[in-house]
């Protein structure tokens, strides 16, 4: 994330000596190895050069942030999602979504500095390589310049205690669960319902006496984040029946003609399939709405009896393990995401999460 120092030299002059040089000394830091962009002013970086008594591998990092600040003054601006640290006694304040501000002492005392900025998964296993690879095909797309973040695992039904735990360490946060909508018109899942909880009730929830933390809660577009992954790309893997084939090839458009609204991919679990008769009970029992049913039964073309015997194979837990290990699965997705289709539909979503994570490179020791 950008650490924004926005003081004057004589508010640091003002300031506790020993607590001045610790919080450079650490922003220096966290810049050096990758973990946090720091910046400031050139008025800054030449007074604390003048004042504070920093390693010479300090200062020599805090010359070359200095020489930076052409294309690092505007990171804070352009991105919208930065901290700014300030000597007011506070804890951390959301200003607007993804601004965010913060006293020393508060800074300090947390792990902001010493920790990269976290990802809270529902599994790592299956979703860290994925998250990874899909950020860095949509930060090519945009002015994010390097990310860096640290995925922790939450086993999925624990991704609230352990998104409120990451949160409670004083650090960036990040959580981003699957919605598990069958339908555009779906409710979200139970899960995913109670992550966004905690964002409203920290962040967005002006009578809330809870704490405040830098980060954000995000849902995926669609289902999950296999969606974003095109079927013609996941077809190649497939051990499906030829039934399956048949459907998806008719029904899983992606391209300019279809958008949030009416991609029926988008919606689809892909690892699981989609059962008719099952859905159909969801819907009796209550737990699926009628509005949604409707809607997947007219993306097929099915009425309710035919629906009921419809059943679309899943392709498996492996599928990302088996996207991820083909060179030319890779490639294809590469160009893929360069399309309006995906770009419309998933980029935005993928460039605010990278702004959390944005980092300089990790400068060699």
């Amino acid at each position: 994330m950008i650490f924004l120092l926005d003081e004057t030299s004589e508010q640091l002059e003002a300031q506790d000596g020993a607590q001045v040089e610790d919080l450079f000394s650490r922003l220096i830091e966290t810049d050096r190895r990758g973990r946090h962009y720091f910046v400031l002013s050139r008025v800054l970086a030449d007074w604390a050069l003048e004042n504070l008594a920093l390693s010479a591998r300090h200062k020599s990092h805090l010359v070359g942030i200095r020489e930076q600040y052409a294309m690092r003054g505007a990171l804070p601006k352009s991105s919208g999602v930065f901290l700014q640290i300030g000597f007011e006694s506070i804890g951390v304040c959301q200003m607007n979504e993804g601004f965010f501000k913060i006293g020393v002492d508060a800074f300090l005392a947390g792990e902001y500095a010493e920790s990269r900025a976290a990802l809270v998964l529902e599994d790592i296993v299956n979703d860290a390589g994925l998250y990874k690879h899909v950020l860095g095909e949509a930060r090519k797309l945009t002015n994010v310049p390097n990310f860096n973040f640290e995925p922790v695992h939450s086993g999925g039904s624990r991704i609230v205690p352990v998104f409120e735990t990451e949160v409670n360490k004083g650090k960036v946060v990040c959580c981003i669960v699957d919605t598990d909508m069958l339908a555009p018109c779906s409710k979200k899942g139970v899960t995913a319902r109670n992550v966004l909880a905690i964002q409203r009730r920290r962040n967005e929830d002006t009578a809330s006496t809870a704490a405040s933390f830098v980060g954000r809660a995000f849902c995926t577009v669609g289902h999950e984040l296999e969606n974003c992954i095109p079927y013609f790309i996941v077809k190649e893997f497939a051990a499906v029946s030829q039934l399956t084939s048949d459907i998806l090839d008719r029904v899983a458009v992606q391209d300019d003609s279809v958008d949030a609204g009416t991609c029926f991919w988008l919606h689809f679990d892909v690892k699981n399939g989609l059962c008719g008769e099952t859905i159909i009970e969801k819907r009796e029992a209550g737990h699926l709405s009628e509005a949604s049913v409707t809607w997947i039964q007219a993306r097929l073309g099915l009425n309710d009896q035919d629906f009921r015997s419809v059943k679309i194979d899943g392709f498996g837990e492996e599928i990302v393990d088996k996207f991820l290990s083909s060179p030319a699965a890779l490639r294809k997705f590469h160009t893929f995401t360069r399309t309006n289709y995906w770009k419309s539909l998933f980029l935005e979503r993928f460039e605010e999460l990278l702004w959390y994570f944005a980092a300089p490179a990790r400068e060699r020791v």
